[in-house]
């Protein structure tokens, strides 16, 4: 089976918007991980102790953004509120399992 079948196959069962909504997760994913790090430094040199909500931020980020970006699909119709459930957890599943290789192909996230 090669990449264009498998294309094929998704595009059947979850619309164009939502597979680029996944794309863009991942992209806000990544920036905003920068703007928490820079809040958590300030707040953690601030208080002088390390704050535990910040230990998870790329999966609060995650959740955050999906939810944002379903209800934005959802209010551009590209989605109908009754599937806003089932897309909002395609967005965050297949964002968070694609977010390591996304940024590895694209070249912005080298193996450590």
């Amino acid at each position: 089976m090669d990449f264009i079948s498998i294309l094929q196959t998704v595009k059947e069962y979850i619309p164009i918007p939502v597979i680029v909504a996944i794309v863009s997760n991942i992209m806000l994913v990544y920036g905003s991980t920068f703007l928490a790090k820079v809040v958590e430094d300030y707040f953690e040199e601030r208080d002088g102790k390390q704050i535990k909500f910040f230990d998870h931020k790329k999966i609060w980020l995650s959740f955050l953004w999906s939810v944002i970006i379903t209800i934005t699909l959802a209010l551009a119709k590209f989605i109908t509120w009754r599937e806003t459930p089932f897309y909002m957890f395609v967005i965050l599943g297949a964002s968070t399992f694609l977010y390591e290789a996304f940024l590895k192909k694209l070249g912005v996230k080298k193996d450590a």
